[in-house]
Formats: structure tokens, sequence, C-alpha cells
């Protein structure tokens, strides 16, 4: 949405509101509304979506508007964390969103000493409304001393579920097969069953 340069300002403006009367509709400050407007900070999910329904836009738009101000002051997420701040999602709650994980499968996410599978990716993905291309880079910023390889994104048994999905096309049963035995090969290196 935010390829025509739409800011938080100038969409209340679009609406004919002040600062102080959006404050006064979402139960904030003046001062508030001003920082969120400056891209200093981000309101929590709930002013949010107060601001959404005061400024009569959809919040996966206003999430967008208020993202992208964001990384224009502070540039992109630097970890797992701040994407899921950005996102105006609590921990609490993408655990909860992420089919009722345990909230210190999140905690072990953000800190980068646990990694997603592919599904779990695509779920972050959607959660956060973000590509799962940014998820992976949030990922690698999160833990930069590790390399991501497919081992950390792919579990053997996910693979082998791939070479059975890829029976009917031949050349890519074969690859998976490759992966898989690979897989296989390493963990019994390292001592893994």
């Amino acid at each position: 949405m935010n390829s025509d340069g739409v800011t938080l300002g100038r969409l209340r403006d679009s609406v004919g509101k002040t600062q102080r009367q959006l404050a006064a509709e979402i139960g904030r400050s003046v001062r508030w509304v001003r920082v969120y407007e400056a891209g200093q900070a981000l309101p929590r999910r709930a002013i949010a979506s107060a601001m959404a329904a005061a400024l009569d836009v959809r919040f996966p738009d206003l999430r967008e508007i208020l993202r992208f101000r964001w990384r224009q002051v502070h540039g992109l997420p630097l970890s797992l964390a701040e994407l899921r701040r950005e996102s105006l999602i609590e921990s609490a709650e993408l655990a909860e969103e992420l089919a009722g994980l345990p909230h210190q499968f999140v905690t072990r996410l953000e800190l980068g000493s646990r990694r997603p599978r592919s599904a779990r990716l695509e779920a972050l993905a959607r959660v956060y409304g973000v590509d799962v291309s940014e998820v992976i880079g949030a990922m690698r910023r999160t833990m930069p001393e590790k390399r991501l390889s497919i081992e950390d994104l792919l579990d053997p048994a996910d693979v082998a579920e791939l070479v059975v999905r890829a029976e009917p096309f031949g050349g890519l049963a074969a690859l998976f097969a490759l992966v898989l035995r690979q897989l296989r090969q390493r963990r019994r290196r390292e001592g893994v069953v």
C-alpha cells in the first residue's frame, strides 16, 4: 500500500482528523500520535486496531503504513523479535497464532536457539504480514554466526514427504532422495539417529 507514499499523517489528514481527535479516539495522548507518525515507536496491536477503525482503514494496511515509516527511520529489522514487534504482535499472541505453540517456543526462536521448519516459516510470514524471505533474513540476522542450510529448515521427515509428493515428477524425486540421503549421513556422522 505504501508505494504511493501514504503515511500515517497523510492518512489522518485525508479522513479530516486532527492529531488531537485521533488521540482521543484511540485513548492515547497527542504526543503518542506524533511519535507514531514520526516512526519513533510502534503502537501495540489493540491501539493499532483502534487507530485502523478511527481512520477507516483495514488493519493490515495500517500495519504496512506503520511498518514503512518505522523502516524509514530504523532500517530493516535486525532480528525475529524486531520483525514480530514491527508486525504489531506480542510473543504470546504469536505463539497462539502458531497453532497454540508454547510461549517458550517463540522465545527460543527469537533467541536463535530454535529454528522453525518450512511450514512454520510460512506461518510466521503470514502472521507477520511479510514474505518468507523477510522471515529468513531476520533469522539470519538473529543467528549471524550460523549459516542456514536445508537441514536447518527441513526435518528429514519433511524431505521424505516431499519425495513422496514429487514421485510423479521423476527428476525431482531423485533430487529429494539425494538430499535425504545426505541428511541421514550427516546425522550418523554427528551421532544423531
